[in-house]
């Protein structure tokens, strides 16, 4: 609204909105604090009633919320778009920056795992310093399945002996 709240439908999601993107299956939008810095929340739109969940202090004072990301950023700092696992910032200087959120990225990896494009999966997962133990869990069933595609996707030594030391018995929860 013109005094920077955030609704669902006539529900309070939150205040001091500066801008707001969806994005996929994400809600991200960036909340100005009296701090010297703003947050940029990301929301998974498709975790269980996700929405229904809110109430009008959830980003005030829960800020250990299961369902969302958090970054801080510089004051004003306003979303101008997003393109593939990449968030295009404006700062208030007028710089443009680019950030990949985590959650962004893990829901990228989790998508090129599902159509079995393990190489990229297995670079990109490199490339942001994500347990590449990440690409066994999303679906250990189907990837044994599969295992000489991706013996054959990855096709250097170092790398499946990376991947295979990463592997671990215990499902993680963050990566």
């Amino acid at each position: 609204t013109h005094n920077h709240k955030l609704y669902q439908n006539s529900k309070l999601l939150s205040t001091d909105i500066n801008s707001y993107l969806i994005f996929k299956h994400f809600l991200l939008f960036t909340q100005i604090s009296s701090t010297p810095y703003s947050t940029l929340h990301i929301i998974d739109l498709n975790s269980e009633n996700i929405l229904s969940k809110f109430d009008p202090n959830l980003y005030i004072q829960n800020l250990n919320y299961k369902n969302f990301n958090m970054r801080t950023l510089e004051r004003g700092s306003q979303i101008v778009t997003c393109s593939g696992i990449n968030v295009i910032l404006q700062m208030p200087r007028g710089n443009l920056e680019t950030i990949s959120p985590r959650l962004i990225v893990l829901d990228e990896i989790q998508k090129l795992v599902n159509e079995e494009n393990y190489e990229t999966a297995f670079v990109l997962a490199r490339k942001h310093k994500i347990n590449l133990n990440f690409i066994y869990d999303i679906n250990p069933d189907k990837f044994l399945k599969n295992i000489r595609k991706f013996i054959s996707q990855i096709n250097k030594k170092e790398n499946i002996k990376l991947f295979i030391n990463s592997l671990s018995n215990t499902k993680k929860k963050e990566y």
